[in-house]
């Protein structure tokens, strides 16, 4: 993100422009809301006409946000995680983005390494 205020900028902005999409939206508003910096995952239980008008709010609501998002009854990805709903519980599993190849670099090799 650039300089090391960067991710405080990001987390102070988006803050802020939560509380004004919350405040102005007259419909149903997700239970569960929980965010890591500009990344968010919610969980609602309500219709799909319903869950797709608070998207399409948010999503329009600032042109400096650009959501994508993910609907579905038993599988999440937030930020590496896969969440699995299970019964009752959570389950989770490590998400792989499908542009990830995961391909590594070798190390290094220095003059003093030989």
């Amino acid at each position: 993100m650039g300089s090391k205020m960067g991710p405080n900028y990001a987390y102070l902005f988006v803050s802020y422009m939560e509380e004004a999409i919350l405040s102005q939206y007259t419909g149903i508003i997700p239970q569960l809301h929980k965010r890591y910096i500009d990344d968010v995952v919610g969980a609602a239980c309500c219709d799909g006409k319903d869950l797709g008008d608070f998207i399409d709010h948010v999503s329009n609501f600032h042109p400096a946000f650009q959501y994508t998002h993910t609907i579905s009854e038993t599988l999440l990805p937030f930020l590496d995680i896969d969440l699995h709903i299970s019964g009752n519980h959570f389950q989770t599993s490590v998400y792989y983005k499908e542009t990830d190849t995961q391909l590594f670099t070798s190390p290094v090799l220095t003059p003093s390494s030989f």
